[in-house]
């Protein structure tokens, strides 16, 4: 996950190549007048969605054979996100090996002009029809290593 220092949109934009952006609803909020924190899994659901979606961009790629399942996921809650606000989120992908991915993400918040939160999350492939862990296929390795320039670290 990102350092202590204040980064600036546009950094933010440069380190995190796969975003989209969405504002925040009405219906999010909980008790206390912020949004969920169960909201903040599904913006990093889609946020991991559009970043597959982008490096098989323009390629018919079927993730339903071999697809990422979540192994594990880390949030860190720096400052609440409220109703109304705009945010981006970002994800990258920091590590690779041959049947699993580490994604880092954060969302970036208008109202805020900050990263609010940040979450470092475990991919593996998994082979729907085998029910085993499953190598990334290549298409997906190169697209990684293209957008984010991470290089596969196969096991030997």
């Amino acid at each position: 996950m990102s350092s202590k220092k204040t980064m600036s949109k546009n950094e933010f934009l440069d380190l995190y190549k796969a975003t989209f952006q969405l504002p925040t609803q009405w219906g999010e909020l909980d008790l206390g007048g912020h949004i969920n924190n169960v909201v903040y899994m599904r913006y990093f659901e889609s946020g991991r969605v559009a970043y597959l979606q982008k490096i098989v961009e323009n390629k018919t790629f079927d993730f339903t054979p071999v697809g990422p399942v979540l192994a594990s996921i880390e949030v860190r809650y720096k400052v609440p996100l409220f109703f109304p606000d705009t945010i981006t989120v970002g994800t990258r992908v920091t590590e690779m090996d041959e049947y699993s991915l580490i994604m880092e993400a954060a969302i970036w918040s208008e109202q805020h002009a900050r990263i609010t939160t940040e979450a470092k999350a475990r991919l593996v492939f998994y082979d729907f029809r085998t029910k085993q862990k499953a190598p990334i296929p290549q298409e997906v390795v190169a697209g990684i290593a293209a957008l984010d320039g991470i290089e596969q670290k196969i096991q030997s």
